[in-house]
């Protein structure tokens, strides 16, 4: 590389272009002084070019033609070096065709500008190279990266080449790149961070996670790989194929489940294929391909139905271990993490589900049987549920999550990365922002769900209102109000501060009580409140028009620089995770006690702050139930990962959440262990 720029500056900078431009000068002067002259002249500047053309060819075009092009490769190139060597090679190419150009004869206009040739455009021409290959130069570095986080970047790597047939993969040409976005595009992956750094009372978090992005990049690389070259997914996976040594994660969402529960769900499932090298699915029953981008660049995640896979009941898989351990005797408990053991099942798909809980298995998460389902070719979760802070707790995955994600904003990250809204439903984000005359100096969302339907609400909701707007005077979030004659005479500094608050309601109780307070009695300091609400329909809707509209209202409130949410809730728990957010708890009668329309006031103060940005896992198994490791069979889970804790009472009593701030807040109250086996399951997904 070194030497190809040398030779770049030499032609540029150096003895060449003298040398050229003396002859240049040499062939004016002979043809003004010849006889004919006269024909001479008309016909030098093809000669210049010509004379230009074989200097180029033999200080530039000899060199590099070593230099092959991938399209012509019959294998695959890996080393970094080969893409930059050819990446200068174009550039030096590039540098002599803009030569020849600022040759061109005046008497023959080309429809091409000429180009200037300067210092400045050189200097910047030989040393920044183009943005593919600098890109596909970042993606094979793992240079200061934890040494957990490495291993899993090789593990990714050495899946792909096998896949390969041993060759490392080509990187997306250029017009593949062009054809694949066109057919895909994701204005929202782009601007998406940029209204959250544009936040003015709220400073975004550093989301630039250098160790996940890499690993997302690796695994998009897999991703592509595969699926290239299966073409056909599901056909693969039904005939029972194994040719290619891909492995498969399909993840489905319970029917009926909500927006905020599927997407929880896909990104859990997600992240575990990202650890075990899996090829990720998302059927399109979920409906969650039509309102997400493409993530993968170059691949789908989208199968028609998973129902068709012919998954395995997951019963049958952890007996068929059982049975294996049985016949095998402890000698393969002694070696079950060694290389040397293989531990199989005859099984070529199962489902690893819950059915009750929602989620994976409670043995899913063991030692044991995860050495088991390495040898499995297809994985399936059918569920609700939000299941990261599980992984967490697994001694096999904990030491390279905990690398990967240093302050355990790994559900920001995931959202951001994976789950990006379509440009259909970005539009309609950028339609409400552009409604407001200026940008807020502080946005405060607001997300009110009622578990049990108009009922529920035509009981609660007074209540519930009037703790909002309590706690977001005693926490300063929305200006006090005048509230006496007397006060305006009374002099007070005016404030030209602009705050929206954004309303995600079924209902529209909560927006017409703060518009008649602040419209009967103005902020005392003269701020301006701003009250958005979109939609009022009553009751959830589970189709694509009404998931889309809940994205739209998601990532609206994520926008946000404090917020409010209610308890148990998903949809609330995914905004505040995709903004960053550690939001506040509006305290409401718990709908999951015997009496769900109780309406007695509860104890304390009328909004609680959480302990952690991540969202809460509502279900999660808190005991260990693995038989076969007896190092944590009946162990709970928070007592083995210091970064878990039980979730706040007021928000879910049986949960556990990754504490994801450095910043040490007020600890919860020592762990009751409210198992979630003794928790009502009438549980709205």
């Amino acid at each position: 590389m070194h030497d190809l720029l040398t030779d770049s500056d030499r032609i540029t900078r150096g003895d060449l272009m003298p040398r050229l431009k003396r002859s240049k000068s040499m062939i004016q002067s002979a043809c003004k002084c010849s006889d004919r002259g006269r024909f001479m002249g008309q016909i030098w500047p093809t000669l210049w070019k010509t004379v230009v053309c074989f200097t180029v060819l033999f200080w530039v075009l000899i060199p590099l033609s070593k230099v092959t092009d991938p399209q012509e490769l019959g294998g695959e190139e890996s080393a970094p070096a080969f893409n930059q060597r050819q990446a200068a090679a174009a550039h030096l190419i590039k540098i002599a065709a803009s030569t020849v150009s600022t040759t061109r004869n005046p008497h023959y206009p080309s429809d091409k500008p000429a180009v200037r040739m300067d210092s400045q455009r050189v200097k910047h021409s030989t040393v920044k190279l183009p943005a593919a290959a600098v890109q596909l130069d970042k993606s094979t570095t793992t240079t200061g990266l934890p040494a957990s986080v490495e291993g899993l970047i090789q593990d990714i790597r050495a899946a792909a080449m096998r896949v390969n047939g041993g060759k490392a993969v080509k990187p997306l040409s250029r017009a593949a790149k062009k054809k694949w976005h066109k057919r895909n595009p994701c204005t929202s992956r782009e601007k998406l961070p940029l209204v959250y750094s544009r936040r003015k009372s709220t400073k975004d978090v550093d989301h630039d996670n250098a160790a996940w992005q890499a690993v997302f990049r690796e695994y998009t690389i897999l991703h592509r790989t595969c699926t290239s070259k299966i073409r056909n997914v599901t056909e693969y996976l039904q005939e029972r194929i194994t040719r290619t040594g891909c492995k498969f994660m399909v993840c489905d969402a319970t029917e009926g489940s909500g927006l905020g529960n599927k997407i929880l769900l896909i990104t859990s499932c997600f992240l575990y294929a990202v650890l075990t090298q899996r090829i990720f699915l998302v059927p399109s029953s979920s409906l969650l391909c039509d309102i997400m981008c493409e993530p993968f660049e170059g691949s789908s995640w989208r199968i028609p139905d998973g129902r068709v896979l012919g998954l395995g009941p997951s019963p049958d898989f952890f007996a068929s271990v059982d049975s294996f351990l049985a016949t095998r005797g402890d000698d393969l408990l002694l070696q079950q993490h060694s290389k040397n053991v293989s531990a199989k099942v005859d099984m070529y798909a199962t489902d690893v589900s819950d059915d009750w809980f929602f989620q994976p298995e409670n043995r899913f998460y063991c030692p044991t049987e995860q050495s088991f389902l390495s040898n499995v070719t297809c994985i399936g979760v059918v569920g609700c549920q939000y299941t990261i802070p599980k992984l967490f707790s697994m001694p096999t995955f904990r030491p390279t999550l905990e690398s990967l994600f240093p302050t355990r904003m790994v559900l920001t990250d995931l959202l951001r990365s994976l789950m990006l809204p379509v440009d259909s439903i970005w539009h309609e984000v950028e339609k409400v922002e552009a409604m407001q005359p200026d940008r807020a100096d502080r946005r405060v969302g607001v997300q009110i769900r009622y578990f049990r339907g108009v009922e529920a609400f035509e009981k609660l909701h007074h209540g519930v209102d009037s703790r909002i707007k309590q706690c977001f005077l005693e926490n300063g979030i929305l200006p006090k109000q005048k509230t006496k004659v007397s006060d305006d005479a009374v002099e007070s500094p005016r404030s030209s501060n602009r705050i929206t608050v954004f309303i995600a309601s079924l209902h529209n109780s909560f927006e017409k009580s703060l518009k008649m307070d602040y419209l009967q009695n103005p902020p005392a300091n003269g701020e301006n409140v701003t009250i958005v609400q979109l939609s009022r329909k009553l009751s959830q809707g589970y189709g694509v028009q009404d998931d889309a509209q809940a994205m739209v209202e998601m990532i609206l409130l994520s926008f946000s620089d404090d917020i409010i949410v209610t308890p148990m809730s998903t949809f609330g728990g995914v905004a505040h995770a995709y903004g960053a957010l550690r939001p506040w708890f509006v305290q409401i009668p718990p709908w999951f006690v015997d009496n769900p329309f109780n309406v007695s006031e509860p104890d304390g103060p009328p909004c609680v702050r959480a302990q952690t940005i991540d969202t809460c896992s509502h279900l999660p198994e808190k005991q260990f139930d693995c038989p076969h490791d007896p190092e944590l069979h009946g162990r709970f889970v928070t007592d083995l990962t210091p970064s878990l804790k039980d979730c706040l009472v007021e928000d879910v009593q049986t949960g556990i959440q990754l504490i994801t701030s450095t910043r040490q807040f007020p600890s919860p109250p020592a762990p009751r262990h409210f198992l979630s086996s003794s928790f009502n399951q009438d549980l709205p997904c």
